[in-house]
């Protein structure tokens, strides 16, 4: 219940979307404490090298990360790549799974993490909670070249609670 206080208040006056309420007898794992939206931002340059696509992908995905508390966290899966295309030099993707203490609502984390990132100010472009998944598409401005994320949460699993954060840089050109 404590822990339900603490996403409760992590998110209290965000109106981008409505404040998460975890079940009575589920854990949230929501922010440990507030983390500076402006640390949620890009940082690219211009052309964007493959060097500051890496560092700002994983510095931002270390940020979510580090937004979850770590006393419900038990075990990180982290996959980061430079991903080749065709008609560019590719992008950089990093990719972690995050699994959780079982009594961890994972819907209620990635909401959370979902609403660190609007206030960060990346954009919402789809965004579903139905059949105990959630999942949230967003990305960073244009302005900071466009970053893409996809947070989700997966309950269906009895005990098995797992947030997924994708985040990819924009081309490196």
């Amino acid at each position: 219940m404590g822990a339900a206080v603490v996403v409760a208040i992590a998110l209290a006056g965000c109106s981008a979307a409505p404040t998460p309420v975890a079940s009575p007898t589920a854990q949230s794992a929501g922010p440990a404490g507030p983390s500076a939206s402006s640390l949620l931002r890009p940082e690219a340059d211009d052309p964007l090298s493959k060097a500051v696509a890496q560092s700002e992908t994983t510095r931002i995905a270390d940020e979510l990360q580090k937004s979850i508390d770590p006393e419900r966290v038990l075990h990180v899966q982290n996959d980061a790549r430079f991903e080749p295309r065709e008609d560019t030099n590719g992008y950089y993707t990093v990719l972690l799974t995050i699994s959780l203490k079982p009594d961890t609502d994972p819907i209620v984390v990635a909401q959370a993490l979902a609403t660190l990132l609007r206030d960060g100010g990346w954009s919402t472009y789809n965004s579903e909670n139905t059949n105990g998944q959630y999942y949230s598409a967003m990305s960073s401005t244009e302005e900071d070249g466009g970053w893409f994320a996809l947070i989700q949460g997966d309950a269906t699993v009895a005990k098995q609670s797992v947030v997924t954060i994708k985040l990819a840089s924009p081309d490196i050109s």
